[in-house]
């Protein structure tokens, strides 16, 4: 067994290419130890002695290092540095996610970034595809040409509706795909729903903690939470409901904001006495209308009134008090969706679970 120090390969990276750098060092080293340039055994350089050679920010070949890790290709020790200890534990299969180009720009981009992130640490190629929401054959384009450059997987990730040509062409592809999909939307079995287990008792309890005696749920359609408006009519609490008219011709992001916005602004300019001591609100975009209703007519939160968003994209942050909420957890999403799919892929019979809401405490509850 040779045990050479810094045992070398042909690394090149390309900074036009597509994929992310820690993935071509990684790719790299994966030829080099199938070719037999590397062999068991060898340690390789230290992550910045390839930094060097490479003109790159150490970051990538740590990064890649663990990639490496995790196909098994090498073990990384403290004070040892990376050795070869095979080759890699299965093929390059390729992973396809795919999305309609809709209003949740920043729940699709963070989940698709995660889901990337996980299914190439776990040693698979990935690419998403986003296809805008129009009936336009040449939408679909991109996502053909990605399809003929083979796929093994697909993950469609819907926000607000179903798109059925993007279905119909990778079941024409004869391409093995799971959803992930808004917990009122109920598409196909192979599907994650989201926000299906929101802890309704969870948000009785902040309630009280809190000291809210009236509160009032604001939503629409099927996004108003019939669970959570059951637990808090059993649980005693003076508790009504605001259900608004949502317009789906309009961008739908655009759309729930004037809304919240135009139907808080009618309430308020009536006076303050209807105000309770909490809004739920469904939606962060729907909120982020209302709450700028409010401030504008002098209320302030949380001291006239307490705010907290259900199912919130990513927006809590935002407002000028950080936002209690429920939140989406992109990155632990993604990780269940890419574990899912790597098991389907080896052959085990697995089912997805429903993605779960973590509870954040902000400022406003």
């Amino acid at each position: 067994m040779t045990t050479s120090r810094g045992a070398k390969a042909s690394l090149r990276l390309s900074r036009d290419a597509k994929i992310p750098l820690a993935r071509q060092f990684a790719d790299a080293v994966c030829r080099a130890v199938e070719d037999g340039t590397l062999r068991f055994g060898d340690l390789l350089p230290t992550v910045e002695e390839y930094a060097r050679e490479l003109q790159v920010s150490a970051f990538v070949p740590r990064r890649g290092m663990g990639i490496l890790a995790e196909m098994g290709v090498v073990e990384v020790k403290k004070h040892v540095g990376a050795r070869v200890i095979g080759r890699p534990r299965q093929q390059r299969k390729r992973i396809l996610s795919v999305s309609e180009d809709c209003g949740d720009l920043y729940g699709r981009g963070v989940f698709t970034f995660w889901l990337g992130q996980a299914f190439e640490r776990a040693g698979f190629r990935y690419v998403h595809v986003s296809v805008p929401r129009t009936n336009d054959a040449e939408a679909y384009a991109r996502l053909r040409t990605e399809i003929a450059a083979g796929v093994d997987f697909a993950v469609r990730y819907y926000s607000k509706t179903k798109n059925d040509e993007i279905v119909r062409i990778l079941d024409e592809a004869e391409i093995p795909h799971v959803a992930v999909e808004e917990a009122y939307l109920q598409y196909g079995a192979a599907t994650f729903k989201r926000s299906g287990q929101l802890d309704s008792g969870k948000v009785v309890e902040l309630i009280r903690q809190a000291g809210c005696r009236r509160v009032v749920q604001v939503g629409f359609g099927e996004s108003i939470g019939d669970r959570l408006t059951a637990r808090l009519f059993a649980s005693g609490i003076a508790f009504s409901r605001m259900i608004l008219p949502i317009d789906d011709s309009r961008n739908p992001v655009v759309a729930v904001q004037r809304i919240g916005l135009e139907e808080f602004a009618r309430k308020l300019a009536k006076g303050k006495d209807w105000l309770p001591d909490l809004f739920i609100f469904m939606d962060d975009y729907l909120a982020a209308g209302a709450l700028l209703s409010l401030t504008r007519f002098g209320v302030e939160v949380p001291r006239d009134v307490k705010v907290l968003t259900i199912a919130n994209r990513g927006l809590g942050p935002v407002f000028y008090r950080d936002l209690t909420r429920f939140e989406y957890d992109h990155r632990q999403d993604a990780a269940n969706v890419a574990r899912f799919v790597i098991a389907r892929l080896k052959g085990r019979a697995v089912q997805p679970r429903p993605l779960c809401l973590k509870f954040i405490r902000g400022e406003t509850l």
